[in-house]
């Protein structure tokens, strides 16, 4: 079982599904996304970076390393990717820009 500890952090960790403690995912980096991340057969797909600099990178559990897959386009990434079953196309939203508008209300109760 996986999920996202901790409140500045955002690191990866697991737990046995046979039960047993926790325990941080070594090797995986700390997440600057904390939904951007989906596991496959022998690792975890995840986006990380910075906004306008994000990339996609592979944590290989048998080795406990990290390989960085590609650099994606200069969108905000919004949490959530999914990755095919072959691993050959990421699914993944982009936001190119985020704007919002301030309006008053007259007599408004």
């Amino acid at each position: 079982m996986l999920y996202i500890a901790g409140d500045q952090a955002r690191e990866l960790w697991a737990i046995p599904v046979n039960g047993g403690d926790e325990h941080r995912v070594k090797g995986m980096p700390s997440l600057t996304l904390d939904a951007a991340w989906t596991p496959r057969h022998n690792g975890i797909y995840f986006v990380n970076g910075d906004p306008g600099r994000y990339s996609l990178f592979y944590y290989e559990l048998a080795t406990r390393s990290v390989h960085r897959v590609t650099q994606l386009t200069d969108r905000l990434v919004h949490p959530g990717i999914t990755v095919s079953p072959d691993g050959h196309q990421l699914l993944y939203a982009g936001i190119e820009s985020s704007e919002s508008d301030l309006v008053l209300v007259d007599g408004f109760h």
